[in-house]
């Protein structure tokens, strides 16, 4: 491929891999990229355990950023406070833009595939009325909100260009593997993923399990949205729609055999994403 576009593909390779991972500029860019793809990909990668599909992590990802940016804007806390609460606001409202798919898909048996993606159109949707109605910027005509003040942005890591998101990433990778690996509930998830008949027929409770990891992939996503806010852009703007929710699902793929192999799998893809824009 790219011969047939006239490009030397050593020094394409290179760029994209080599330069991207021995640079500062290309790590910096690389770490802040994977922040939010290793949230994404654990939104996707909890229900798939219970063999569900949050085919919709990208719209529950732009509502828990758009709630997100909405604290940070109103709310007059200390920056130890106020950040937390922001990640805390995302979340809920992640969680609850799924939850009308996951009680359908437990209650009714409604195909979740179908529901969650139809949800984030309407999230897009919604997010663009937000940013060009009620949370439009007090000046000016573009379709976005105030720049966050600096106490609701995530602090810099001290000496280096990356944000503390990664940070918060990786806690979450931890948790995720501790749940699913050390708990029992972690074992029945896989379990009623694995055959769900067979574990209701033990005394699990498979409309238990559906809730919870489509409420938590629903929150895991809203932390991915309000980690690209707070971190990198500093605002909510209409145009503003990563796609980190649809890279979501093959890095869920890739590393559905572990939380730990979802990290890697989104590190895998910010390389990728970071490399291929420096190529371009």
């Amino acid at each position: 491929a790219f011969l047939a576009l006239g490009t030397d593909p050593v020094a394409a390779y290179d760029a994209m891999f080599v330069t991207t991972l021995t640079t500062e500029l290309g790590l910096t860019q690389t770490i802040n990229k994977a922040a939010p793809l290793v949230f994404a990909g654990l939104a996707v990668y909890l229900p798939l355990k219970a063999q569900l599909w949050n085919i919709g992590a990208e719209g529950q990802l732009l509502m828990g950023a758009a709630a997100g940016t909405w604290v940070g804007l109103n709310v007059s806390l200390p920056s130890v406070l106020l950040v937390p609460l922001m990640f805390a606001a995302a979340g809920l409202v992640g969680g609850l833009w799924i939850a009308v798919p996951a009680w359908l898909r437990t209650k009714w048996g409604i195909n979740e595939i179908i529901t969650t993606l139809m949800l984030t159109f309407v999230a897009v949707d919604f997010k663009g009325y937000l940013v060009r109605g009620p949370m439009q910027a007090s000046f000016g005509f573009f379709p976005q909100t105030d720049a966050l003040p600096a106490g609701a942005t995530l602090p810099t890591v001290l000496g280096f260009d990356f944000y503390a998101g990664i940070f918060a990433a990786v806690a979450f990778v931890v948790l995720t593997y501790l749940l699913i690996n050390e708990t029992r509930f972690g074992y029945q998830i896989t379990f009623i993923g694995s055959n769900d008949e067979a574990a209701e027929q033990a005394g699990m409770s498979k409309y238990k399990v559906y809730l919870f990891v489509m409420l938590a992939g629903g929150a895991l996503a809203g932390f991915a949205g309000i980690t690209e806010i707070a971190g990198v852009q500093g605002r909510l703007r209409a145009e503003w729609g990563p796609g980190y929710g649809w890279t979501a699902i093959p890095i869920a793929l890739l590393g559905r055999n572990g939380a730990v192999q979802v990290m890697l799998a989104a590190v895998f893809f910010a390389v990728i994403f970071v490399g291929g824009s420096s190529v371009s």
